[in-house]
């Protein structure tokens, strides 16, 4: 998302959920706020634009609902490309968006499937890697090199996300995320890098490459 910006290119970052339940003292009502904004502060340093797509921790779910209001995420910001979560990653929340996205893109291209905003057909949709590349094979390499600082600063402003993290699950997510950078990037020759796979299905492959 940095490499967009800095080449001008609008990027929107959303999530489905406010993160309210990620945390053994703050309350959901509060910490939601709190992971709000946070959320857009990281979005802000990678240039972006921040969306929150309406859902709570816990509760995204593949059905006609939340593939609907994933559509009209679509149609208003009007993607080339969209970049989504593995179906194959640990947590329910996550998988379910990918399914979700996918279907939504497809969907998001039929004038016919009514919402507020017209109808729009993305050119390609690409999976993020899984915590820690675990059952994860890439077929696209993004060089990260020169914004790893970049991605690394947006990470840092998820300050709740990050002492949830360390506590609950003894993870220093900065640490990991630049190591898993590093490991991408050994891979590709260069680095640190991101690794991504394209969701081959019919009318998501456009024969253009990444801008």
């Amino acid at each position: 998302m940095a490499k967009y910006a800095k080449k001008g290119h609008k990027t929107v970052i959303a999530t489905m959920t406010n993160g309210d339940k990620g945390h053994l003292v703050i309350p959901p009502k509060r910490l939601a706020k709190i992971r709000l904004g946070e959320a857009r502060r990281a979005a802000s340093v990678l240039g972006g634009q921040y969306v929150w797509a309406g859902f709570n921790d816990g509760e995204v779910f593949h059905n006609r609902e939340a593939v609907l209001k994933v559509v009209e995420l679509i149609r208003k910001a009007r993607p080339d490309v969209i970049f989504t979560m593995s179906p194959e990653d640990y947590h329910g929340d996550h998988s379910n968006t990918g399914r979700i996205v996918v279907e939504a893109t497809f969907a998001a291209g039929v004038p016919r499937i009514l919402t507020k905003s017209p109808a729009h057909t993305p050119k390609r949709v690409y999976y993020c890697e899984t915590a820690f590349g675990i059952g994860f094979e890439p077929d696209l390499w993004i060089d990260i090199s020169d914004v790893i600082d970049t991605k690394l600063k947006a990470l840092r402003q998820h300050e709740s996300q990050m002492q949830w993290l360390k506590k609950h699950h003894g993870i220093d997510f900065i640490e990991d995320t630049r190591v898993c950078s590093r490991f991408r990037g050994l891979q590709v020759g260069v680095e640190y890098a991101e690794a991504f796979q394209q969701v081959k299905k019919h009318m998501q492959i456009a024969p253009s490459d990444l801008p």
